[in-house]
């Protein structure tokens, strides 16, 4: 992937240009402080933007127009990398070539108008506007968190890594959230917008077929009063929490019970981070070693799962169970980590993992998401690229992840108890 980068009004934009795709994407990128009422703040402002605008007064005007424009993307998301929090504005437009060569000037000053122009008359917002707006964005949470099991991931979570930024902007019910949206006054949320345009701007990526007279058109719209020097060295890393290895926790209103095992992994390089994630591919579908032996073998779980979070440095075990079959299911897993210690079957695995990979990274190079992902990791240094995590997934032998296998070491077991008959 060629990436040129282009000097513009005081920033860098980053573009891969490429005909490859019937899209084009520019993708603004903002760093904030990472907070939970930030967090809302951002989903909040998303709403109200694309509800109302000072040129565009409803949701209809603005949709139309977006359809207009070939059905033009736009999209404000927030996401954490370790400590530090970022916005991504992003607008998709068709490839001029392929509708009429005009098109894409007026797109681009209409994606100028939607993100420069937001509806706060006299410093107010429009009160209609915004109560639709949280009153989707409760319905929504609300489908979420009214789950029984949604209190069993927050629980565990809390206790494994309490206050930090896997935990703190958990919303536990309806109520808190609800109360969380309806505390943000309006000048929160022109505040919020203002700390987003005037002083947290990182830079761009564009990725698709951009001309000259395009990258002119994006020089002479789009300006930002600050821009902000990106740290590339910021740590991502957490630290578990281990006072206690055993947690459990009864629920009236659950039929079946989860149990949560933490196994830690000592990771200092990509490359161990990367037979970690193996490890997670091997037990979770390649060869499906967890179902063997939890689901065929025992039959003691309704399902099971493995996740890697990278980190955090652990590697979770994770089994829906009737409430009498914990220690079996402890049983279990341990018998799970110890198959993954014989090498000659590992490395039978280990094929199928890399034909996997492979296979993903040839559907990947056809994905324009992927690109865009690849693009933004690439610039910014968030991850490796996806051609060096490919090479050092296919570098790996059944030895490298049978020795990591065998420093796996459980740190914390949480028994969520479902006790309704």
């Amino acid at each position: 992937m060629r990436i040129k980068k282009i000097p513009m009004n005081g920033y860098d934009a980053y573009l891969y240009k490429t005909n490859k795709y019937t899209t084009m994407h520019i993708t603004f990128l903002f760093e904030l402080e990472y907070t939970k009422e930030n967090i809302y703040k951002c989903d909040l402002l998303d709403e109200y933007l694309m509800g109302t605008n000072k040129k565009y007064k409803t949701r209809k005007e603005i949709y139309e127009n977006i359809e207009n424009n070939y059905a033009m993307g736009f999209s404000i998301n927030n996401y954490t990398i370790g400590k530090k929090l970022f916005v991504e504005v992003r607008f998709t437009f068709c490839d001029p070539e392929l509708v009429k060569d005009e098109y894409l000037t007026s797109a681009l000053e209409f994606a100028k108008d939607l993100l420069y122009l937001p509806n706060f008359e006299n410093e107010k917002l429009d009160k209609e506007v915004l109560n639709k707006c949280k009153n989707n964005m409760i319905g929504s949470m609300a489908n979420r968190i009214t789950d029984p099991k949604y209190k069993a991931f927050y629980d565990f979570w809390n206790l494994i890594l309490p206050n930090t930024y896997m935990t703190i902007d958990k919303i536990r019910t309806k109520e808190e959230y609800e109360s969380l949206l309806n505390s943000f006054k309006d000048e929160d949320l022109i505040q919020m917008y203002h700390e987003i345009l005037d002083k947290s701007f990182v830079g761009l990526t564009l990725m698709g077929n951009f001309k000259d007279k395009h990258l002119q058109k994006i020089k002479e719209l789009f300006t930002f009063k600050t821009v902000k020097k990106f740290d590339r060295k910021f740590d991502t890393r957490l630290k578990i929490k281990t006072d206690k290895n055993f947690f459990k926790e009864s629920d009236a209103d659950m039929n079946e019970s989860i149990i949560y095992a933490v196994y830690e992994c000592k990771h200092c390089s990509a490359k161990k981070k990367y037979i970690h994630l193996v490890i997670d591919m091997i037990l979770n579908s390649t060869g499906r070693v967890m179902h063997k032996i939890l689901r065929d073998e025992l039959k003691i779980v309704y399902s099971s799962q493995s996740q890697f979070y990278s980190r955090a440095g652990f590697l979770l075990l994770k089994a829906s169970i009737d409430k009498n079959s914990l220690d079996k299911c402890l049983e279990g897993f341990d018998k799970v980590i110890e198959m993954l210690k014989d090498e000659d079957y590992v490395d039978e695995l280990l094929v199928s993992v890399k034909e996997k990979i492979n296979m993903r990274d040839y559907i990947n190079d056809e994905n324009k998401w992927n690109v865009i992902g690849d693009l933004e990791d690439r610039v910014y240094g968030f991850n490796i690229s996806r051609k060096r995590e490919n090479r050092l997934i296919n570098s790996l032998t059944a030895k490298e992840v049978v020795d990591e296998v065998k420093k796996l070491e459980k740190k914390f077991t949480f028994f969520y108890e479902g006790v309704k008959e």
